[in-house]
């Protein structure tokens, strides 16, 4: 089970609200909300055209990131770094993640913030404690 903060849990209950998408984990670090949403509900949480996610990013002035949850750490893991193509694998307690070289950048993010949340989300879901990421030369 994911812990929450209470915040975190209220502000994942109003996007739950909002969008009406079924929300299962909600972080809130500073710089950004990032709310995981069951599987196929993608779609719902951020509205035609990403009216549902303008419309909260206006209200609580924040970004706002979704990602699909998966049962499976391989695709949840993939649907954290999307849309950028990614092939993982999982060994022991460690995601081995294979990417372009000319697309790391989108792995790592700005600052790293995108592979310290891909940690953090990992760690929450699936105990996994460390992330690999080999480069792919073309």
């Amino acid at each position: 089970m994911v812990k929450m903060n209470d915040e975190e849990t209220k502000k994942m209950l109003f996007f739950q609200q909002a969008t009406g998408a079924a929300t299962r984990d909600c972080i809130d670090d500073e710089e950004r909300l990032i709310f995981v949403v069951a599987e196929g509900e993608v779609g719902a949480a951020v509205g035609k055209g990403g009216r549902n996610i303008d419309m909260l990013e206006k209200l609580l002035k924040r970004k706002i990131l979704v990602v699909e949850y998966n049962d499976d750490v391989e695709k949840f893991t993939e649907n954290i770094f999307f849309p950028t193509k990614i092939t993982v694998s999982k060994s022991g307690n460690k995601v081995i993640i294979n990417v372009d070289q000319k697309n790391r950048k989108y792995i790592v993010g700005k600052g790293g913030y995108k592979i310290r949340l891909a940690r953090k989300l990992l760690k929450r879901h699936f105990d996994i404690d460390e992330i690999k990421i080999n480069e792919l030369r073309n």
